[in-house]
């Protein structure tokens, strides 16, 4: 058995020792894996390393053959065409020129009103009101400077005294025509004027030719442009800053009217319920005197009134809990087709308790008819839903720069879908009925002499009831 035993422990032991050496082979293996592993890395960033500097030098060199190609076919096109290349740039500057005359005779036109965003969208990222006027501040401490050391115009007279009188005429004569359209700088003609600027700079710099070539530099050109971008700049904000100031009193002026609205609220659910407990309190103390036969009418009585101050108490709470969230309110989806057309929907929010007051002063006198409601949402968080509308349907805006007009070129059903895939229920009412629009069509319809009678009545009626007359159909 002793022997068995020592067998035993010498197998135990040669297993042990063997799985020792299996373990730092394993670990020799694993060390050598990981650093053929980080070699093959190495290798492979060296590789491709070598792949991007090929590229850019690649590019380069195509970048350079393209420019020394078109430098190539430019020389032999004035070669072999001669005097004619002469002729086609002589012409396409004619063309500019006339182009540039025809403009300041009759105006200029709705295209460019286009540049106008583009360029302060480019501009506007990143800087407020101060910023931009510091930076305009420091655009026209360069135009003096240009101007005092003599870098606007140049001229090729050699005598000083000609040279330095055209260079003046030609700088005067620049200067007062950026400096009118300065003077007439809105944040929405910013294109306009950049284009009118362009076009005196290019008719002077033609008629300087007379004067020995005569002419403003490019650089004080994109100097004063530059003035022109930044001077619109901050003419947009400030009318950005008075439409958010109008947005905040509007909205100061809503949350007083709701806070009104659930005081008002809260005081007639008060009212309302103290009445009720009065007159459930009568109606117990009756039913206790009254007999078995009475007792059948007191209890259906005494039913009525505990659901009426079930509902009554529902409505202060509504009210309470209303007033407590800063961040309730309703989502409205409204349409006015006699006023904007089909297909364009106005989506808003109100914080009112009575939602439909805010619908009713959204169509009064700015407006020629009033607002169908195709939806009322309410919400815990009615401005983040607002918002939600807003981004998804962004594309739709009907104004296109002011975000806080919130009309959108929108279908109802896409509205709809849109709601569907938030989780949100809504009841819609998908048919605007508009009911103004469509009887004013319909009068418009009739014989001019019927439609006049019929006119003088409503009026009549308008003169002796001045409120707003619903009109029957047909």
């Amino acid at each position: 058995m002793e022997f068995i035993n020592q067998q035993k422990e010498k197998a135990n032991n040669e297993i042990f020792e063997q799985q020792n050496l299996n373990k730092k082979d394993c670990n020799l293996r694993l060390a050598k894996c990981e650093e053929y592993r980080l070699e093959i890395v190495k290798s492979a960033n060296k590789l491709l390393e070598e792949i991007k500097t090929k590229i850019e030098k690649t590019t380069i060199f195509l970048e350079n053959h393209h420019q020394t190609t078109l430098l190539k076919i430019e020389k032999e096109a004035q070669e072999l065409l001669g005097e004619y290349y002469l002729l086609a740039n002589e012409k396409q500057e004619l063309k500019k020129l006339v182009q540039a005359l025809e403009n300041k005779i009759k105006g200029y036109g709705d295209e460019y009103l286009i540049p106008n965003q583009t360029i302060l969208n480019d501009l506007i990222d990143g800087y407020d009101h101060v910023d931009a006027a510091q930076y305009l501040k420091s655009i026209r401490e360069k135009v003096k400077s240009a101007i005092k050391e003599n870098r606007v115009a140049e001229c090729d007279y050699v005598e000083d005294n000609r040279k330095n009188t055209a260079i003046a005429f030609i700088t005067n004569a620049f200067n007062g025509k950026a400096d009118a359209h300065l003077a007439r700088i809105r944040h929405d003609n910013v294109g306009k004027i950049v284009e009118a600027v362009k076009e005196d700079y290019l008719l002077l710099n033609n008629y300087g030719q007379a004067f020995r070539n005569a002419r403003i530099t490019s650089e004080y050109l994109n100097l004063r442009l530059e003035e022109i971008k930044w001077a619109a700049l901050v003419q947009e904000f400030k009318v950005r800053e008075r439409e958010e100031q109008r947005e905040i009193r509007e909205m100061i002026r809503e949350e007083e009217r709701a806070r009104k609205e659930y005081e008002r609220a809260m005081k007639e659910a008060e009212k309302d319920a103290l009445a009720l407990q009065k007159a459930y309190e009568k109606a117990r103390k009756e039913f206790e005197l009254a007999s078995d036969d009475q007792k059948l009418k007191y209890d259906e009585k005494l039913k009525e009134l505990t659901e009426k101050l079930k509902v009554a108490e529902e409505k202060s709470q509504r009210a309470i809990s209303m007033a407590q969230q800063t961040r309730a309110g309703h989502v409205y989806i409204i349409s006015n087709i006699g006023s904007f057309g089909e297909d364009v929907l106005k989506l808003g929010m109100t914080r009112r308790l009575e939602p439909m007051d805010r619908i009713r002063e959204l169509g009064d006198a700015s407006v020629p008819f009033t607002f169908d409601v195709h939806a009322m949402i309410y919400s815990d968080d009615a401005p983040t839903l607002e918002r939600k509308l807003h981004h998804y349907f962004n594309h739709q805006r009907v104004n296109k720069v002011n975000y806080r007009k919130e009309f959108f070129r929108v279908g109802l059903n896409e509205v709809k879908e849109f709601l569907e895939s938030e989780n949100i229920s809504a009841k819609f009412t998908l048919k605007a009925e508009a009911l103004q629009y469509r009887e004013s069509l319909r009068i418009e319809a009739l014989p001019d002499d019927e439609q006049r009678e019929l006119e003088d009545r409503i009026e009549k009626i308008e003169l002796n009831n001045p409120i707003e007359i619903e009109l029957e159909e047909g």
